[in-house]
């Protein structure tokens, strides 16, 4: 019966050596993954300030369009209410990150 046992724990070191041998793929995995994290971040900065471009080329165009119809009060608080609330937006995303 304690051979059984000797054999038993044995084989236990055995494995805890062989899950110490896997450790350095592991790490090399959690490299990996937060390489992969990294590059998402990046990317979605990317998008994020590419949408920031969009929307000020947007601003930029309804600005010209405004100043070439004789700029009506209307128009121009418009102009004005869409640039708050992109501001607005902009101020959330940059919140959103900042909770990750």
């Amino acid at each position: 019966m304690r051979r059984n046992r000797w054999k038993r724990h044995a084989g236990r070191d055995e494995r805890c050596t062989g899950r110490d041998e896997r450790r350095p793929g592991r790490d090399a995995q959690e490299e990996v993954r937060d390489a992969q994290e990294e590059v998402r971040d990046a990317q979605e900065e990317m998008r994020d300030t590419q949408e920031e471009m969009r929307d000020v080329q947007e601003e930029m165009r309804r600005a010209g369009r405004d100043e070439r119809c004789a700029g009506s009060d209307a128009q121009l608080m418009t102009l004005g209410r869409d640039a708050e609330s992109m501001e607005e937006m902009r101020r959330k995303r940059c919140e959103m990150r900042r909770k990750r």
